[in-house]
């Protein structure tokens, strides 16, 4: 018979980070994360990053939060999360930081939506008379 095999085994948990930065690129400190399910919400450090240890195979979201602000993007959702994810940014905005331009081209009014260094943020908007389409 053969002898039994004494040991031991460790379960590491993979680890969602990423990082919270202004629409300066300078990092958000202690800025609230909601996460899905029974978890606990978390902050970031002082330098806007963020670090969650999840269970294997995790599902669910993770939403930044502060009063009054508009985050890009507005939140993330995973499924089977097996190893580590770096870089999972947010970029926190306010409603000055974002400006809105329209272009009539016939019948259509475009509607553009620009946001951190002037890129176009998603959501752009494309009105036609009597239809609304989020493109």
């Amino acid at each position: 018979m053969a002898a039994a095999h004494l040991g031991g085994f460790a379960i590491i948990p993979p680890v969602i980070s990423g990082r919270v930065v202004d629409t300066n690129g300078l990092g958000v400190p202690y800025l609230t994360i909601m996460v899905s399910g029974d978890a606990f919400p978390f902050l970031t450090d002082a330098n806007g990053n963020y670090s969650l240890e999840v269970f294997p195979s995790w599902a669910g979201t993770i939403t930044p939060e502060r009063g009054g602000r508009i985050f890009i993007p507005p939140s993330r959702t995973y499924t089977n999360v097996s190893t580590d994810l770096t870089n999972q940014n947010f970029v926190m905005a306010t409603s000055s930081d974002l400006a809105l331009t329209s272009q009539r081209q016939g019948t259509n009014l475009n509607l553009n939506w620009y946001g951190i260094n002037g890129r176009l943020v998603p959501g752009a908007v494309l009105l036609q008379p009597g239809q609304l389409a989020v493109v």
